[in-house]
């Protein structure tokens, strides 16, 4: 029921996102596939339609991909001002917020707090994961650190690198103990 949904949610917030993200280089918009109405209805349940100056719903377009788009023009009208949408993050639960955030140049993070499987959430490579949003800090910090694309592609050599390096040295050691042992046993 939404009143046990609330009372999980409210437990798990540490910080309010209004208090943390209350800046002037941090636009607070909401996506979602609700019309606007059922939306407000959600979210003011738990005060919490009052963080967002912009959004677009269900009955802006039913197509998710076409959101983050709407969400620029309404953010140009609004503040007037130019984003790109590198500086757009994309939070979800879904596969289709991450494919959302991916198709448009967002950044996205998955968290496991929805319907779908986190094997399946991760299978499809978000930029960030989360089990669910209880580390307020955490997920305020991932919003606000800016990453190109190039530093991912950097993280996943560096990685990649070091996976080569430990399996090598697994290889010789598991070269090498083997001969060890033929070795003591002949002598």
């Amino acid at each position: 029921s939404i009143e046990d949904y609330g009372a999980i949610f409210s437990s798990r917030i540490s910080v309010s996102p209004k208090d943390s993200l209350d800046r002037e280089e941090v636009i607070l918009g909401l996506i979602t596939g609700n019309f606007s109405e059922g939306a407000r209805i959600k979210l003011s349940r738990f005060n919490l339609y009052e963080y967002f100056t912009i959004g677009v719903f269900g009955d802006d377009t039913p197509i998710r991909n076409e959101m983050p788009q709407i969400a620029m023009d309404r953010i140009s009208k609004h503040y007037k001002v130019k984003i790109d949408f590198s500086d757009m993050v994309i939070i979800g639960d879904t596969v289709y917020d991450i494919e959302c955030a991916r198709l448009s140049g967002a950044r996205s993070i998955a968290v496991g707090t929805g319907w779908s499987d986190i094997d399946e959430l991760l299978s499809h490579e978000p930029d960030h994961y989360f089990a669910d949003l209880s580390n307020t800090t955490d997920v305020i910090n991932t919003i606000l650190k800016k990453e190109t694309k190039e530093d991912i592609q950097i993280l996943k050599k560096e990685t990649e690198k070091e996976f080569e390096i430990m399996q090598n040295y697994v290889n010789f050691l598991d070269k090498n103990l083997n001969n060890m042992q033929l070795e003591q046993i002949f002598i």
